[in-house]
């Protein structure tokens, strides 16, 4: 049986990638280091205990099974026995009527012509083809929206942890503003001032937590045993893609594959319909006695049914189905190819949108600390001051899903372009390369 080996034993490394870093992820990945990724069982183990990934395992198997059924002779073979008693009544110039008991038994089936079982094996490797392609393009999607996933837990981990320590901040200017206001060195609306900022930020910070918890949760219940992926903010710009890259990378990606063997499923399918337009011919052999055991009686019958009509129209509905696939596929290879152009774009400009957050907030840091100073030599106000550790904070908030963003997007070309994709684990637990 052939398996998707291209993707299938690349798939999945981009996720777990997301344990060791985006570091070389266009320029390729060293042997030593993509071994050690290879090698770690958790991302992949973790993944498979999915109740997705469950259920598309026993759909391939029952794929598997219908490709071993509409291989055979689907004629059944069909036993006969009968049993009569014969009586003659008396003739002139016979003495008396006479009567004798008579049976037979057979056995018959439907014979396969060769162009029915060359057109029946053909179907049934093209549907084991197309069951293991809708293998690998199911853990690729499972891998997606674990990609996914662990993009929006690491943004909301990251905000919920700036904004705590935006409302400790507070809390510490805070309780500096009431000392000053007890010793009179600030004023009593500073002193507000400052409470009110620290109340909203301490309540935007629970928020945040709420919401960290709660994809924290909902991550444990949808990848039992998975790890939380820790974040790595450096992405390493790769090597521009050319146009012949990505259609070469298309013709191998999962969901390509399997759309072309559905579409070579159904032609054969639609072939073996042709072939079936004529029923198979029965032959049979019968024995039996006659004339109570007197006479013995050995046969062989053949008989060719007509074929219906009805055989024709599922034909020719097997031929639109398939035309309708292959049309489907066309439109699949240009939004596919989109969709991958659109990807490496990502990839490689998401960086310099980090790097301009990165910079704007860098900018704002120096601004707020020169208020600071300011507040302490008593030409700023209070309220300039907490009006620029808001924008600090917003903009911290931007930086952070900047570069949650890049992050995912260099993760994103890595799995889709299958650069870093193990093989799924056949049953579950063993995450070793067949």
């Amino acid at each position: 049986m052939k398996r998707c080996k291209t993707w299938r034993q690349a798939l999945g490394v981009a996720v777990m990638a997301l344990m060791t870093g985006a570091a070389g992820w266009m320029g390729g990945v060293p042997e030593a280091h993509a071994h050690s990724v290879v090698q770690e069982p958790d991302w992949v183990a973790g993944l498979a205990r999915s109740p997705r990934w469950q259920a598309a395992q026993q759909a391939h198997r029952a794929a598997l099974a219908r490709a071993d059924a509409s291989g055979g002779n689907p004629n059944d073979w069909i036993p006969q026995a009968s049993w009569a008693q014969r009586s003659q009544r008396a003739e002139p110039g016979q003495l008396a009527s006479s009567n004798s008991r008579e049976w037979s038994v057979g056995l018959s089936r439907g014979v396969r012509l060769a162009s029915k079982v060359n057109a029946a094996e053909d179907w049934a490797q093209r549907l084991r083809e197309w069951a293991d392609a809708d293998l690998a393009q199911a853990w690729l999607l499972l891998c997606r929206e674990a990609l996914s996933d662990a993009g929006e837990l690491t943004l909301s981990q990251q905000q919920a942890s700036l904004l705590r320590a935006h409302a400790d901040n507070l809390a510490t200017q805070h309780q500096g503003l009431r000392r000053r206001h007890e010793l009179g060195d600030a004023a009593r609306q500073d002193v507000i001032l400052a409470d009110a900022a620290r109340a909203q930020a301490d309540a935007q910070a629970t928020l945040a937590d709420q919401r960290a918890r709660s994809l924290q949760s909902r991550w444990l219940a949808r990848y039992p045993g998975l790890p939380t992926p820790p974040f790595h903010a450096a992405a390493v710009a790769g090597p521009p893609a050319s146009a012949e890259a990505i259609q070469a990378r298309l013709s191998q990606h999962p969901q390509w594959v399997a759309a072309e063997r559905r579409v070579l499923a159904l032609r054969a399918q639609a072939r073996q319909a042709l072939s079936e337009r004529q029923p198979d011919p029965v032959v049979g052999v019968q024995y039996g006695r006659e004339r109570s055991g007197a006479e013995r009686v050995l046969g062989v019958s053949l008989s060719w049914p007509i074929g219906a009509e009805v055989r024709a129209s599922q034909a020719q509905a097997q031929l639109a189905e398939a035309e309708s696939a292959q049309a489907e596929l066309e439109d699949l290879r240009r939004s596919l190819g989109a969709d991958l152009d659109r990807w490496w774009a990502e990839a490689t400009h998401s960086r310099e949108g980090a790097q301009a957050s990165e910079h704007a907030l860098q900018q704002t840091e120096l601004a707020e600390q020169a208020l600071r100073r300011g507040q302490a030599l008593g030409q700023v106000s209070t309220s300039e001051v907490l009006q620029m550790q808001r924008q600090l904070i917003d903009q911290r908030q931007v930086a952070a899903q900047v570069r949650v963003t890049a992050w995912l997007a260099s993760m994103r070309w890595s799995l889709e372009s299958g650069q870093w994709w193990p093989q799924p684990p056949a049953d579950g637990t063993d995450v070793a390369q067949r």
